[in-house]
């Protein structure tokens, strides 16, 4: 059972770093067309 929890700890922890990491990398990219967004 502890297993499982650090198992599913790590994984959502390596999802967020991966999702900033993206989004980091997209950020300048959108800056530009921020003011023309939906």
């Amino acid at each position: 059972m502890e297993e499982m929890r650090s198992m599913i700890l790590f994984v959502i922890i390596n999802a967020l770093a991966i999702s900033c990491y993206l989004l980091g990398k997209e950020n300048p990219k959108r800056k530009k067309g921020k003011n023309e967004k939906k």
